[in-house]
């Protein structure tokens, strides 16, 4: 009886948490040199931040790929059925850091990218200009292309 028990507890637990895996594609690599820096972010508190920042210091999952090829995947396993957006850059210098420039050094410096390819104008993407769903009736891949200031 205590396995029955065990069992259908067992059951229902698993069914409750579905597990996705992303695969992410970064295209528009001119340079075979540093690395790409990936942010996951699942809400808009620690997306709001880290744009502010520029330090991703509040991502749900972060990823750094070593460039060897012009275009990069990079796989995230083990989501749960939500919204999430990603915020990456291509650090050619490996400084682990977004260099930024240009006026009150508000520019960035190197190649980036938002998930939806989204392409701000005047200021940092909001989460929501960003997100997408994740979940087990989807296909889970999407493919950003860096951008070049």
């Amino acid at each position: 009886m205590k396995y029955c028990i065990i069992c259908v507890f067992i059951f229902l637990f698993n069914t409750g948490y579905t597990q996705n895996n992303l695969e992410l594609t970064v295209t528009g690599i001119k340079k075979l040199e540093g690395n790409i820096k990936v942010g996951l972010y699942n809400n808009s508190l620690a997306w709001d931040k880290d744009m502010k920042s520029h330090l991703g210091e509040n991502v749900y999952e972060g990823k750094i790929v070593t460039i060897d090829t012009n275009i990069v995947k990079i796989i995230f396993e083990n989501l749960a059925n939500s919204n999430y957006a990603i915020s990456l850059f291509h650090d050619v210098n490996a400084s682990g850091l977004m260099d930024m420039g240009g006026f009150l050094d508000l520019i960035p410096q190197e190649p980036f990218g938002f998930s939806n390819n989204f392409v701000p104008k005047f200021s940092a993407p909001k989460f929501i200009d960003c997100s997408f769903l994740i979940n087990e009736k989807e296909s889970n891949y999407i493919e950003i292309e860096l951008i070049e200031r």
